[in-house]
């Protein structure tokens, strides 16, 4: 069906409403000038439709036109992944064939876990396996336990999943923190069919250090520049200067992880202002019945955020460079002019192509060996825990024995000089067991 996601950083932008309005309605201007202005920031694509999007918060036309605001804002060209998540099957494919006729490259899609207890590994399986068989848009797993009753995919599930839907399943979003998945799947699924994206900003490094594309961040929202030159500057052997703004940019971040609005304040203090939108902090409170961010939260992103976003502003645009994405099967027709924000059924927002920014082909790493291997240890160490105390758990998984232990004892062997003989001895013992 097409090549993976492009390595680098994605971004899951927030949605801006009308501030004037009791029920709140899309403010479309806004946002193709944020869409706009993220897609000229270095960032290699951009996901519609996500958690931060508020997706759930919205209807139906409300998506189909936020969308076609952002294929329309971009150009044809540049990589978009749309959220199609939904309940069952038909609610998935009605969201797909809603995100190809507006020009998707790609879907994410959480598992259908309304019911958690009820979703067992096979009801996991048994959903991907169809939309995927049903699907001409390329899907993307996104695991994101946090809103799917603490459904946790695991990697040997993901792996297989992959494997028995290939060109189909392209990706994975990891929104759990776990920086072994990323290695283990890294261990088992070739980057020019699979990527593997960490859902957080704040172990970007450590998921490059493993192996991973790159991230599909929600603070990229905030500082599109600074996230991607930190995956700019890992790729291409800085490692010691991508650590040390990773470190400012995590702490910068910590205010916001709480939720959606202290995100969006943030992107209205900085984003959106760079962006050129008015009265930004109005059009970018959560929809009801969650509530903007309080006086005291708003005082501690900036003062959070005053470091990072003076590097923001010091930090030139860019055009990524081309690489290829799948056709959307089914091109956008652009119908009567409005600039209205309200949204009517099928309803298009008449606006002029943006120049067609192209997304990064997948870098090759050029790290200096002995500073990659002193950088990746402290990463090493966690995988290497982590992995031992989890064994028992994935033993059964033959697949997951054949290719990562020896990819971990290898990894263990080769760093003799960075680990200590009784972290060598637990793992490869636990390995061998």
């Amino acid at each position: 069906m097409g090549p993976p996601p492009s390595a680098g950083v994605w971004c899951p932008t927030v949605t801006f409403y009308t501030p004037e309005s009791d029920t709140a309605t899309l403010d479309l201007v806004a946002q193709k000038q944020y869409f706009t202005y993220l897609s000229k920031s270095g960032l290699t694509g951009l996901v519609v439709l996500g958690s931060n999007a508020e997706a759930f918060l919205l209807t139906r036309d409300e998506k189909k036109a936020l969308m076609k605001c952002a294929r329309q804002s971009v150009g044809s060209n540049y990589p978009l992944m749309v959220g199609i998540s939904g309940f069952s099957v038909p609610q998935v494919m009605e969201n797909i064939n809603d995100a190809i006729e507006a020009g998707a490259n790609y879907g994410l899609l959480l598992p259908a876990a309304y019911y958690g207890p009820a979703t067992s590994k096979d009801v996991v399986m048994a959903f991907y396996d169809e939309v995927a068989q049903k699907s001409s848009l390329p899907i993307v797993i996104y695991n994101f336990p946090g809103t799917c009753n603490g459904v946790d995919l695991d990697s040997v599930t993901i792996a297989a999943l992959a494997k028995r839907n290939p060109g189909k399943i392209v990706g994975v979003k990891l929104t759990c923190g776990s920086v072994a998945k990323i290695t283990r799947l890294c261990a088992e699924l070739p980057s020019d069919s699979f990527s593997t994206f960490a859902g957080q900003a704040d172990w970007m490094v450590a998921g490059l250090a493993v192996g991973s594309a790159g991230c599909v961040s929600a603070f990229s929202n905030v500082f599109p520049k600074v996230c991607s030159k930190i995956y700019e500057l890992y790729t291409s052997g800085k490692t010691q200067e991508a650590l040390e703004l990773h470190r400012k940019a995590a702490l910068a971040e910590s205010p916001i992880k709480a939720g959606i609005a202290p995100t969006k304040h943030a992107v209205s203090l900085y984003s959106a202002k760079a962006a050129g939108i008015e009265d930004a902090e109005a059009k970018l409170n959560p929809r009801k019945p969650y509530s903007p961010v309080g006086e005291a939260l708003k005082a501690s992103v900036k003062e959070a955020m005053t470091e990072l976003a003076a590097i923001e502003n010091s930090l030139k645009n860019t055009s990524p460079t081309p690489s290829p994405v799948p056709t959307p099967a089914k091109k956008e027709k652009k119908k009567s002019k409005t600039t209205s924000a309200n949204v009517e059924p099928d309803q298009d927002v008449e606006m002029e192509d943006a120049p067609a920014p192209q997304p990064p082909a997948k870098p090759e790493i050029k790290a200096n060996k002995r500073t990659q291997d002193d950088f990746s240890a402290i990463y090493l160490r966690k995988v290497a825990a982590e992995f031992a105390d989890d064994l028992d758990k994935v033993r059964e998984a033959k697949d997951f024995k054949a290719s990562s232990v020896p990819m971990l004892i290898h990894a263990l062997k080769q760093g003799e000089s960075l680990f200590s003989v009784e972290e060598r001895r637990r793992v490869v013992g636990a390995a061998n067991a």
